[in-house]
């Protein structure tokens, strides 16, 4: 993937005059006298760099922390004055640093402009500038997707005292909302099995019920049978999540539908290349009120 970053450097020539002597002989006053060196230029006051190139620069650092597992630099680049923000980046992380990624990069998309507006800049008035770029979170989960799975997050950075920084990621509410993903509502855990992945929130409360063994033996059998008749592009895994809400399913598959009758979801984003690796999204609910032929299916 093409990166933002932009190095600039700056190259100065300095001039120096050479005293070549030609005898002895002459009137010391009449011999050439040698040049003076020329005083260096002044420096030109470096500038700083475009929103654009300081949030790449950020979000380069974000994303190799996750998969560095390194959360110091993960937090490094939030804005000390969004204590709220940082306290649910602090969660994400964990939850992102518990999953096995092979892939995991963040880069802005400059086409998009700053979609910062006059509101945003009144909300944070003590910051020098603010800039809200469309960013572009691409990653694969080790041993199942061939291919990036993308979505898009809407981060605010503000400039202070020199340096950018994050502040939240959901300041332009439905008209550009950050895609959210399993992790954004609790902790996350990873089963793997052959062919299918299952992420899910670990049981916390009185009467949930875990999802386990039985189920990936189900989702295993239905892949099988699913692959005898795709004919499209597929490398034949699945990654499943599993939601503890209908609420959480609304949101990561982004349906503005009623979703009541159905008891799962498949959803892939589409891209300028193709589609993104699919998903299947199951409330956990729905799913332990189902017999097995029906989750088969």
């Amino acid at each position: 993937m093409k990166k933002l970053l932009i190095a600039l450097a700056a190259l100065v020539v300095l001039a120096s005059g050479v005293w070549i002597a030609t005898g002895f002989d002459a009137d010391p006053d009449e011999r050439p006298r040698p040049e003076a060196p020329a005083e260096p230029d002044e420096s030109e006051p470096e500038e700083d760099p475009a929103p654009s190139t300081a949030a790449a620069e950020i979000l380069s650092h974000r994303a190799r922390a996750v998969m560095d597992h390194d959360r110091g630099a993960f937090l490094a680049s939030i804005d000390p004055k969004a204590k709220r923000f940082r306290k649910q980046q602090r969660k994400i992380f964990d939850r992102l640093t518990s999953l096995r990624f092979g892939r995991y990069e963040l880069e802005v998309q400059t086409g998009d402009g700053d979609l910062a507006r006059r509101e945003h800049r009144r909300r944070y008035k003590s910051a020098d500038e603010v800039f809200i770029p469309r960013v572009e979170e691409t990653y694969r989960f080790k041993g199942y997707d061939d291919a990036d799975f993308v979505s898009n997050l809407f981060f605010t950075f503000v400039l202070r005292d020199g340096e950018w920084l994050i502040a939240a990621d959901n300041d332009l509410g439905k008209r550009n909302r950050t895609e959210r993903n399993l992790w954004d509502y609790g902790p996350v855990k990873q089963t793997r099995g052959k062919n299918v992945t299952l992420i899910q929130h670990p049981c916390r409360e009185a009467g949930c019920v875990e999802i386990g063994d039985s189920f990936m033996q189900l989702a295993e059998t239905a892949r099988r049978r699913i692959k005898q008749k795709w004919k499209g592009a597929w490398n034949g895994r699945v990654v499943v999540l599993l939601t503890s809400s209908r609420r959480e399913v609304r949101r990561i598959i982004d349906a503005d539908y009623a979703i009541s009758n159905f008891a799962a979801f498949a959803y892939s984003p589409f891209l300028d290349t193709g589609y993104s690796p699919a998903r299947i999204v199951v409330d956990r609910a729905t799913l332990a009120a189902s017999p097995p032929d029906f989750v088969e299916l």
